[in-house]
C-alpha cells in the first residue's frame, strides 16, 4: 500500500527530524517508511526489529512502555522510539510474524496500553526451523 512517511496510519503524524529518526530505524531514512514495510520480514530485520526480538521479558507479560524502555537500551540514541511508535511497528509487522520471532502482543482496546511477551530463545529456534514447529527434545 502507498503510505506517507509522515502518517503512520493510526492517527499519529510525524514531522521533521522525528519522522526521519523513525524511518532510520528501518534501515535508513533514504529508504523511508514505505520501504520498511514492503514485507514483514524486512521490518523484523531492521535495527528496531532486531532490538525487539533480542529483548526479553522473562516470559512474563509486560506493559508496552516497559518493553519500549528495554528496546531503547538496545538502540542508538538517535533511533530510540516511543511506546506509540513501537506499537505501530508491532501492528505493521503483524501477529503471525511476531510469533515467528517469539513475540506476542495482546491489546484490550484503543484506550488501554497493550501487553507484550518477548521470548528471544524461542524466537531463535523458530527462525532456525523456518517457521515450522520445532522438534521436541
Amino acid at each position: 500500500s502507498d503510505s506517507n512517511p509522515s502518517d503512520l496510519g493510526h492517527g499519529v503524524s510525524r514531522s521533521g527530524s522525528a519522522a526521519r529518526k523513525f524511518a532510520a530505524s528501518f534501515g535508513g531514512a533514504s529508504k523511508g517508511y514505505k520501504a520498511a514495510f514492503q514485507g514483514q520480514f524486512k521490518a523484523m530485520e531492521s535495527e528496531l526489529g532486531r532490538a525487539l526480538a533480542a529483548t526479553g521479558t522473562s516470559n512474563q507479560w509486560s506493559m508496552l512502555d516497559g518493553v519500549t524502555t528495554k528496546v531503547n537500551k538496545r538502540l542508538p540514541t538517535d533511533q530510540q522510539v516511543t511506546p506509540r511508535e513501537l506499537d505501530t511497528f508491532l501492528k505493521q509487522v503483524g501477529d503471525e510474524e511476531l510469533r515467528r520471532n517469539g513475540i506476542w502482543r495482546t491489546s484490550f482496546g484503543a484506550k488501554y496500553m497493550p501487553i507484550i511477551v518477548v521470548n528471544p530463545a524461542l524466537g531463535r529456534i523458530l527462525r532456525l526451523c523456518n517457521g515450522a514447529e520445532p522438534p521436541c527434545s
